[in-house]
């Protein structure tokens, strides 16, 4: 582990229960934006899990590094 590297955590928010389906925003959207427009298509599925995530500085996540490859790490770390 690096020393100097932060601690970061990512807010998740969950929805149903299955298999596992990670949900990213484009950025300066949250969870909640996100949400809204994917979870009319589980009304009448079962079986997955929605993890909505937000990205460093948006919604409930801290700010973060802005470099991209430091975001897939922070969701990598998330998930």
């Amino acid at each position: 582990a690096n020393p100097q590297a932060r601690e970061m955590t990512l807010h998740l928010q969950p929805h149903g229960r299955g298999r596992p389906l990670v949900v990213l925003p484009s950025f300066s959207l949250d969870h909640v934006a996100m949400a809204y427009a994917v979870e009319p298509v589980f009304t009448d599925l079962s079986g997955w899990r929605r993890l909505y995530v937000d990205l460093p500085g948006t919604g409930g996540s801290a700010p973060g590094e802005p470099r991209s490859d430091a975001v897939v790490d922070e969701v990598v770390g998330a998930i």
